[in-house]
């Protein structure tokens, strides 16, 4: 079993949610969006002697891993299959295992790690069925695209305590409802957000979506939820 440190289990537009249901994708509280995205943040930066521990997914030349690096997570697992982009993660992440298929991931994991939990899982599937620029496209049910499944499959599996999954924008018209209630199904809370690369200072829009879940039985956002449901607390967003 390999040995990890840890041992730990922009301007946004308009937060779409509450999916499950293709024709009632509803808005949840701006509140609840915030309470997520603290939560993620500040499980990265608490000052232990442990680093919380985040697995990326469809990782390419590991985009994710540099950014939760920089939130204080530690990277301990890949999965990405093409030879290029593993020579990327090789070089820039020395150590850090990599798995070449996704269907295979969750046992390779469980091979290496046992039953650990990773804080923060991520991935960013495959776009090519969603993307508006393939106008014959079947969305999340797509070959390609699919892949999500399996993406969810592994969630079910090691039950990190954040997800924050990526794709192109059009997602909301091509599968959004699915990838939520399949979260919701597996016991999390999710907010989705969609934000380009404008909002970190570049010339073009590049527009993604992220949906970003907590694990019920540990998620704030979860338990504010159902204390407005119960009229204890009021709704801010």
């Amino acid at each position: 079993m390999a040995k990890v440190s840890g041992a730990h289990a922009g301007r946004a537009e308009q937060p779409i949610s509450r999916a499950g249901r293709t024709n009632e994708i509803a808005s949840r509280s701006f509140t609840e969006q915030v309470v997520i995205w603290y939560n993620v943040c500040m499980v990265g930066n608490l000052e232990t002697s442990e680093k919380p521990l985040h697995v990326d997914l469809f990782s390419g030349i590991g985009g994710f891993s540099v950014a939760a690096g920089m939130v204080g997570f530690e990277t301990i697992a890949h999965c990405e299959n093409d030879p290029f982009c593993q020579a990327v993660l090789n070089k820039n992440f020395e150590g850090v295992g990599i798995c070449g298929d996704i269907h295979e991931f969750a046992a390779w994991f469980v091979r290496r790690f046992g039953d650990l939990c990773p804080d923060l899982l991520t991935g960013g599937f495959p776009c090519q069925d969603i993307s508006s620029s393939n106008y014959d496209g079947e969305g999340i049910q797509g070959r390609r695209s699919g892949l999500w499944f399996v993406m969810l499959a592994v969630i079910r599996k090691l039950r990190p305590r954040f997800v924050v999954a990526e794709n192109v924008a059009n997602l909301l018209h091509r599968g959004i409802d699915v990838c939520i209630a399949g979260l919701e199904e597996a016991g999390y809370t999710v907010q989705s957000v969609c934000m380009g690369a404008w909002a970190a200072g570049a010339p073009h829009r590049r527009d993604r979506l992220f949906l970003v879940a907590e694990r019920n039985d540990v998620s704030d956002a979860h338990r504010l939820r159902q204390l407005q449901q119960e009229g204890i607390f009021g709704d801010f967003g």
